[in-house]
């Protein structure tokens, strides 16, 4: 476009000069004035071909440029696409990791109580006091909870839509926009969201037991802090599922002997 734009140029020039009443005496010899009109008319004749050749390569650049620009947006989208997937895959991972901690802290504290629990029984023993029976070793109808609780609340009120067994580990609850309560007085372990479970719950309720409530759309406690038997913990979303599981020491046990 630069070269044929330099070649009009010349061309403009030299027709300018020619148009000039009488031409120049040095740009027109006299025994050259023959062959001079001449030139004059193969310029003009040349002349619209090349402002014509020039107008397509502008339209040309023209088009070029706006592809460019085209392709710049949608290279801006994809680098905004990619960076949104990295920043979500980010926070999956972090999540996972979040999760193994806290599968970690759950695991360390229950073989602590454990631990602790066989030296109190040893304590017993050597001071020649009864040690009662462990509660693997008694029937699920007559078992005790941790601090003497022989009851569990309901998270939601109602009839369950799955119980414990067939593939469940809890019970599960169908309910849209309603407040889920702790089954009994504990303290949070943990408050908040757990990739596939929503938020979750999870609650302290003595030496090696769990209460886990999840499939929360928010929560109203906070981790580190007790709540009281029957305290709403959070709510379910709409067209929302809870489900509560009873855990010893990170076993899913029936919650049935003592939800009834």
């Amino acid at each position: 476009l630069s070269q044929a734009r330099g070649r009009q140029g010349r061309l403009l020039s030299a027709l300018q000069m020619m148009s000039r009443r009488p031409p120049p005496p040095l740009l027109v010899p006299a025994d050259k004035a023959v062959d001079t009109a001449r030139a004059a008319i193969l310029m003009q004749a040349m002349a619209p071909a090349l402002q014509a050749r020039a107008q397509g390569l502008a339209d040309r650049q023209a088009e070029i440029v706006r592809v460019r620009r085209l392709s710049a947006l949608d290279s801006e989208r994809l680098f905004t696409t990619e960076s949104a997937r990295g920043d979500r895959r980010a926070g999956i991972e972090a999540l996972t990791v979040r999760k193994t901690a806290l599968q970690a802290v759950l695991k360390a504290e229950a073989e602590s109580a454990e631990r602790a629990a066989r030296v109190l029984e040893a304590r017993l023993r050597s001071l020649g006091a009864a040690v009662p029976l462990a509660e693997a070793e008694i029937a699920p109808a007559v078992a005790r909870l941790p601090a003497g609780r022989s009851r569990l609340t309901p998270p939601l009120a109602g009839a369950p839509s799955r119980r414990f067994g067939s593939g469940s580990s809890g019970w599960s609850w169908r309910a849209g926009h309603a407040d889920v309560r702790a089954p009994a007085a504990g303290r949070v372990a943990f408050a908040g969201p757990l990739s596939g479970w929503g938020q979750v719950v999870i609650l302290d309720l003595g030496p090696g037991w769990r209460a886990v409530i999840s499939g929360l759309d928010a929560v109203s406690v906070e981790a580190g802090t007790r709540v009281a038997d029957g305290q709403t913990l959070g709510r379910t979303g709409e067209d929302g599922e809870a489900a509560f599981e009873l855990r010893r020491d990170e076993r899913p046990v029936d919650p049935g002997p003592w939800l009834r």
